[in-house]
């Protein structure tokens, strides 16, 4: 399986809440190079705090470009705590050595 990480990080280095620092300042070939790195991706891998950020905003989400409805239809591996409940759709747990567990 070939992973890409595609992170919100601002010049100083801050990587928290792209909801209050990045859309602001977002421009349209930003816009599309999510939109495509979305609809080309197979799967998502996401840690438990970022899952519970996702789970809780994107179920309710459309655009007429497709982004929302790939984000909740798409398979989410989630590395999270075993009592965590996974309530987004085709979520699934990952324990263990992550490379080992995901598929290929």
């Amino acid at each position: 399986m070939r992973i890409v990480v595609s992170e919100f990080v601002t010049l100083d280095g801050v990587m928290e809440a792209p909801e209050k620092r990045f859309f602001q300042f977002s421009e349209k070939e930003i816009e599309t190079l999510k939109l495509d790195e979305v609809l080309a991706a197979d799967a998502h891998l996401l840690g438990a705090d970022t899952y519970q950020i996702f789970a809780e905003s994107w179920p309710s989400r459309s655009d007429p470009d497709g982004f929302a409805d790939k984000m909740n239809s798409m398979p989410k591996y989630v590395a999270s705590a075993p009592s965590e409940k996974l309530t987004w759709n085709n979520s699934h747990r990952v324990r263990g050595n992550l490379a080992e567990r995901l598929p290929s």
